[in-house]
């Protein structure tokens, strides 16, 4: 049996442990950390994980000249409440 060292037994840390964590950290990375954390993932809880999936892939797919504001905008003007049962 092969000996696993202290660093290799923790050098395979998650960085999120759920898909919204996931997708506000590929967010959060993506745009440089100019957007709070908390701030993603209170939006991604209260629009849900799709609309601001789709959201985030259009900007990234636009040529904006400031995608964050545009993503802001975009996440800004729609009504959309994500209600659980």
């Amino acid at each position: 049996m092969e000996k696993i060292t202290k660093n290799e037994r923790f050098a395979r840390k998650p960085t999120a442990y759920t898909r919204e964590q996931d997708l506000a950290a590929q967010i959060y990375e993506h745009f440089y950390k100019k957007i709070s954390f908390p701030m993603l993932m209170r939006t991604i809880k209260t629009k849900g994980h799709q609309f601001v999936y789709e959201i985030w892939n259009d900007v990234r797919q636009s040529n904006a000249r400031d995608p964050i504001k545009l993503f802001m905008w975009m996440i800004g003007k729609t009504q959309v409440r994500f209600i659980e049962k």
